[in-house]
């Protein structure tokens, strides 16, 4: 029987600084995935980053939503996933529901994005994208850049891809994070907060701002609501940067004692 085999994709760097393109990562299920950037520097990447091909200088950097979804506890989800199990549901298939929907708008928003209006809409996603154009009509002196193009910050040790980056003036970016769901969440603040950091990292010396533009959804279903956050970085940052480093000290063996063992011999 073969093997679960990941999955390898191929992702230009945010304005082509840095590495140019890196390569995500991402289990056969889906679920935690990392990136590969190459780096002449390979050897000596912090201790939540690992050195996969020495000779090629490759180094492995987990992912922003892994390390949030390995350290930070969510509530929300957990409220959610004990309201799905009270009504009889099963909540990990609600969830893949769920996850395949925002793929789905994710995509049909790219395609928008890069002018293609000939995009067919399932209905279950067509309040969602009306909510999209509503969001685009109310800032029109924001000019689209690029789309699902990655960051990383090989200092810190990690790597992430953004939504959308947006210009309003030569020297000032604007990294958008579409989300759907009830509400702005906390981790989003911190993950974009992350991908301004990683963009600063790779090079990129004017000012970023970050927006998350909520879908809103109730019961599963899309209202037609549109909901934007801009975030405080300087807020974010020291809350980033004790994730980080909770995350990086998680697998660290902790050193013990021996005193004596009570188990019986047989």
């Amino acid at each position: 029987m073969m093997g679960k085999v990941e999955n390898r994709e191929t992702i230009p760097t945010a304005l082509g600084l840095g590495a140019g393109e890196i390569t995500r990562v991402t289990g056969p299920r889906g679920g935690l995935r990392h990136y590969e950037v190459k780096d002449l520097n390979c050897g000596f990447s912090p201790a939540h980053a690992d050195c996969v091909h020495s000779a090629k200088r490759i180094a492995r950097l987990p992912s922003v939503t892994t390390i949030i979804s390995e350290t930070v506890r969510k509530p929300g989800l957990e409220r959610w996933r004990e309201g799905m199990i009270r009504k009889g549901f099963e909540p990990n298939r609600k969830a893949q529901q769920a996850a395949a929907m925002g793929t789905a708008l994710h995509a049909i928003i790219e395609r928008l994005l890069s002018g293609d209006e000939d995009v067919k809409v399932p209905d279950e996603l067509e309040p969602a994208v009306a909510a999209f154009g509503l969001w685009r009509a109310s800032y029109p002196g924001l000019r689209h850049v690029e789309s699902e193009v990655a960051v990383y910050n090989m200092e810190m040790g990690y790597a992430g891809t953004i939504d959308a980056i947006f210009e309003e003036h030569s020297d000032a970016l604007t990294l958008v994070d579409f989300k759907s769901g009830s509400r702005v969440y906390p981790e989003a603040c911190m993950q974009l907060s992350m991908y301004i950091a990683g963009l600063h990292s790779m090079g990129y010396q004017g000012n970023i701002e970050g927006t998350i533009v909520l879908f809103q959804k109730v019961e599963g279903v899309f209202t037609g609501r549109v909901e934007v956050a801009d975030i405080d970085k300087s807020a974010w940052s020291d809350v980033w940067r004790g994730v980080l480093n909770l995350y990086e000290v998680m697998d660290d063996p902790i050193e013990t004692t021996y005193i004596v063992s009570t188990a019986r011999r047989i």
